[in-house]
């Protein structure tokens, strides 16, 4: 069960890493476009002024968000990175824990087979040893 929520959270973790990996690019095309865009603005004249600071506001607002953005990117791929280095750590853990409950049930075998093996000598044991009296009291 442990095994398939780390697999999901793995999955989960890498559809989202290619979701961000894909709005970073187009956030960059974005930002190049906006650019290119704000030097056609400052050719304009004079009488565009207005328009212009406009969409320069726009266009700082723009790279704001996509500098937030690309922030917010590295932060989530830190997190990923956590998330697997947690999985790896959690898929360590299970290994090594299912490995001792294998130790550990060999071991009750091994003890369950040395007790049957006891028993049966101590039955062998005390029949003989009711024979013996047996076989003195009629003798």
């Amino acid at each position: 069960e442990q095994l398939e929520i780390n697999d999901k959270l793995k999955r989960d973790n890498d559809h989202e890493h290619e979701n961000l990996l894909e709005r970073e690019e187009n956030m960059r095309l974005l930002k190049s476009e906006i650019e290119q865009q704000k030097q056609l603005l400052n050719n304009k004249n004079q009488s565009q002024d207005e328009r212009c600071l406009s969409l320069s506001k726009q266009i700082q607002q723009l790279t704001d968000l996509l500098d937030t953005k690309i922030n917010e990117n590295k932060d989530l791929n830190d997190i990923k990175l956590q998330l697997e280095n947690d999985l790896k750590d959690n898929k360590q853990m299970l290994f090594e824990t299912t490995k001792q409950a294998d130790d550990l049930d060999r071991q009750l075998q091994k003890t369950n087979n040395q007790y049957e093996d006891l028993k049966s000598k101590f039955e062998q044991t005390t029949n003989e040893k009711h024979l013996f009296i047996i076989f003195q009291i009629i003798f």
